[in-house]
């Protein structure tokens, strides 16, 4: 999930709903990894130009996946392709380890 502001399915307030829904859809949490990529507390300059709103709830339902989770900035301050480094990161840490231990 990639966002500029804090948006969820359901409202703005449910991050356990947000998680439900999703494992809901999948049919089991150990099918899910997470990325949430969004603003930082208080916002932030959009390293694409722009503002990015604070992502509360986004980072509160990475949090509900656990080790499967992640939550990262797409602030300016992350370097000059914040997006592009949070999918390398999280291709070689939570999508390596979830790889692991699922089983088809």
């Amino acid at each position: 999930m990639i966002t500029d502001e804090d948006e969820s399915l359901v409202g703005p307030d449910d991050a356990a709903e947000v998680h439900d829904a999703i494992v809901a859809a999948k049919g089991d949490a150990e099918r899910v990894v997470f990325l949430g990529i969004g603003g930082d507390e208080g916002g932030c300059d959009n390293a694409y130009g722009g503002e990015v709103k604070d992502s509360e709830v986004l980072r509160e339902v990475a949090g509900t996946f656990g080790a499967r989770g992640m939550y990262r900035t797409r602030c300016k301050k992350r370097g000059d392709d914040p997006i592009g480094d949070v999918f390398a990161e999280a291709l070689t840490t939570v999508v390596d380890a979830a790889c692991e231990t699922f089983t088809p």
